[in-house]
């Protein structure tokens, strides 16, 4: 989409994760203005994402890129709505070696008998161009699977999923030019981009008691209210017996057993490059510890160095299985420290922008609501509207947001150190005890005091949000 004579072009880069920034992504989308770059981690290894990192060793998982794709294609047009609801497809459960072998003539003669007819309605809706890639890139996976030792299960699998497969596949298992292949075919109306360089690695997660998360899969699933303290970009699966072997050790140490296990992820060229281009960078609402906040850990230095005016944290309106217990301090505090600057001294976040959370329950607010009044956290702008859609909201109101990004940055010539002044400067006047890590410069974080380094990991910060009963 092109702009209007005369009116500037704003360069948006969207940290997201497979669902929770859809009706912001629309809303950008709706701007002619507006250059969209999304940020995206391929981590996730659940459902077919995982069967398929399993059976295409290297791989990393397209899930999320999946979805993302279906929002970037023009539901008003028939050809590009079939294309979204091609790639967001599941193969039928009872999917076997008669449909697999239909699949097969449909990709080397283009031929729709036998194919599943909800497979092969969309395909005749989509422009021969689109039609030959899907049939190139499917062809691809089919042959690779046919020359495996082991039988792939398609069973419930997503098209999309497969598609990408392929396209990996095709370009030299290169998850990155995948990417853009994929972009391509879709005729993406913005640019997708992977947050790393394509390193293989497993995403593990561990609570404050001391339980493993050994897989993204339950990192993101149903778990107990015990808070997750840190993440780790794993070389390998850890096995039950290692596991084991340090079950008895100190939370401390099984971090350090971790830690030695990761190994680096760099900043791709194109994710680096969308952070310092932009005008507004976006750290979009989601699944915290495997959509966003890795991402944030892996861009951490091009975010602290990143020039935009407006560098916009949306919080996620409720808690999710992996944030059970989380405030909204906690959820700026655990993005900062990934992103390394836990004061905010480079200012890498500049707005927060809170759904009013009125009378819920189940909403996500501040351990005090009279933080909200001092209209700054750690140096940042607190913006509170509503933000949600629906009753009781269920996802955000991307219109409204969209709206207040763009007025934030005509308006950015804010004073945030003031801001940071007037958040101190409000809990003293409160006269209330807070955690040691909620304002992190009035406390032990502060150079002017004397604290081991390990009192700055994220391990601390997190825990002193928490009584000690809530560890247990």
């Amino acid at each position: 989409m092109t702009a209007a004579p005369g009116v500037e072009q704003i360069k948006v880069a969207l940290f997201c994760g497979g669902r929770g920034s859809a009706t912001i992504i629309r809303e950008f989308l709706r701007r002619s203005n507006v250059e969209l770059t999304l940020l995206v981690n391929a981590y996730d290894d659940g459902l077919s994402t995982g069967a398929l990192r399993k059976f295409i060793p290297g791989m990393l998982g397209p899930s999320d890129f999946r979805k993302n794709l279906s929002y970037l294609l023009d539901v008003y047009s028939d050809q590009q709505y079939a294309l979204r609801n091609l790639i967001e497809l599941r193969l039928p459960r009872e999917f076997g070696p008669a449909e697999e072998s239909a699949l097969r003539i449909f990709v080397e003669t283009e031929s729709y008998e036998k194919l599943d007819p909800r497979f092969a309605e969309l395909v005749k809706k989509l422009y021969p161009p689109t039609v030959a890639g899907v049939r190139r890139y499917l062809g691809v996976f089919l042959s690779y699977a046919q020359n495996s030792l082991e039988p792939f299960d398609f069973r419930d699998c997503s098209v999309g999923n497969l598609i990408f497969a392929g396209a990996y596949l095709e370009n030299g298992r290169n998850f990155n030019a995948a990417a853009r292949e994929m972009s391509r075919l879709v005729d993406s109306q913005a640019v997708l981009v992977n947050v790393s360089n394509g390193e293989n690695r497993i995403l593990a997660g561990l609570k404050a008691d001391g339980q493993l998360l050994p897989r993204e899969a339950d990192v993101v699933g149903v778990q107990t209210e015990v808070p997750i303290v840190e993440t780790f970009f794993l070389t390998s699966a850890i096995l039950p017996d290692e596991w084991s072997a340090v079950a008895d050790c100190s939370l401390a140490e099984k971090i350090s057993w971790l830690k030695q296990r990761e190994a680096p992820i760099e900043l791709s060229s194109e994710a680096r490059s969308a952070i310092e281009q932009a005008d507004i960078i976006v750290y979009g609402p989601g699944t915290q510890h495997s959509s966003l906040l890795p991402s944030y850990r892996i861009a951490a230095d091009a975010l602290r160095r990143a020039p935009a005016k407006v560098k916009a944290f949306v919080t996620n309106l409720e808690p999710d299985n992996d944030i059970q217990k989380w405030t909204i301090e906690i959820l700026i505090d655990q993005a900062l420290n990934y992103a390394r600057d836990p004061e905010n001294q480079h200012q890498v976040i500049t707005h927060v922008f809170i759904n009013n959370p009125g009378t819920r329950v189940n909403a996500l607010r501040f351990t005090d609501d009279k933080l909200v009044k001092a209209e700054a956290y750690r140096g940042a702008s607190l913006i509170t509207g509503e933000f949600g859609l629906g009753d009781p909201p269920k996802v955000h109101n991307g219109y409204a947001l969209a709206r207040k990004f763009f007025e934030s940055s005509s308006t950015c010539s804010i004073d945030h150190r003031r801001g940071r002044r007037l958040s101190r400067s409000f809990l003293r006047s409160t006269g209330r005890t807070f955690p040691r890590c909620a304002f992190v410069s009035m406390t032990c974080h502060s150079r002017k005091k004397h604290c081991h380094p390990a009192s700055r990991s994220r391990l601390h910060i997190l825990l002193d949000h928490f009584p000690k009963s809530a560890r247990l």
